[in-house]
């Protein structure tokens, strides 16, 4: 009897147990996956690898936040195709830093359009190599600003033909050293004009060479006032 009754209790203990653990709302079955994860495999720690999603670190394949690789959209860091705001390798547009082939804000190489630094064939704001228009420093042949090399107009320093304002190799007018065919406010050499010391023909206010006037010094054939050499 008491066994019967032992096996009795037991077996209604079990019912209820099981018929309690049915009624729980959202019961995981046992060894069940977390949802919405992709795992592959277990870490160190025992915790599931994700590939999905990567926040900060690490690879991420559809978005990465910092840092990582990421192929449609990269904010800072690693390397991205469509576009990258900071740093990394993007073609269509960067912002700073890297290589982009539209449009580059500062620095890395860009055809159409640099702000400031790299390689720009259009325009080029300051130094880089710009063929139409260049700012400050780099090459330029439309115009230049101040440094560099330029054709047609260059305000200070490097090379210029038509215009040149200081410095720098100047055909037609050169304000401030350099060479000057036309004109040369100072120094460098000037043919028809030349205002303070170089080399001039017609006119030379002082020091130099001057064949037909010469104020202080150096060397003039019809009239010299101070030291040189005159003939009458």
């Amino acid at each position: 009897m008491r066994i019967n009754e032992l096996l009795a209790g037991t077996a209604l203990a079990l019912v209820l147990s099981a018929g309690a653990y049915a009624q729980t709302p959202n019961a995981p079955a046992p060894n069940a996956p977390t949802p919405n994860v992709q795992t592959s495999g277990l870490g160190p720690d025992g915790c599931p690898l994700v590939k999905s999603v990567a926040g900060e670190g690490g690879a991420a394949r559809p978005v990465a936040g910092e840092g990582g690789f990421a192929r449609p959209v990269a904010g800072e860091g690693g390397f991205a195709r469509p576009v990258a705001g900071e740093g990394g390798f993007a073609r269509p547009v960067a912002g700073e830093g890297g290589f982009a082939r539209p449009v580059a804000g500062e620095g890395g190489a860009a055809r159409p359009v640099a702000g400031e630094g790299g390689f720009a064939r259009p325009v080029a704001g300051e130094g880089g190599f710009a063929r139409p228009v260049a700012g400050e420093g780099g090459f330029a042949r439309p115009v230049a600003g101040e440094g560099g090399f330029a054709r047609p107009v260059a305000g200070e320093g490097g090379f210029a033909r038509p215009v040149a304002g200081e410095g720098g190799f100047a055909r037609p007018v050169a304000g401030e050293g350099g060479f000057a065919r036309p004109v040369a406010g100072e120094g460098g050499a000037a043919r028809p004009v030349a205002g303070e010391g170089g080399f001039a023909r017609p006119v030379a206010g002082e020091g130099g060479f001057a064949r037909p006037v010469a104020g202080e010094g150096g060397a003039a054939r019809p009239v010299a006032g101070e030291g040189g050499f005159a003939r009458p």
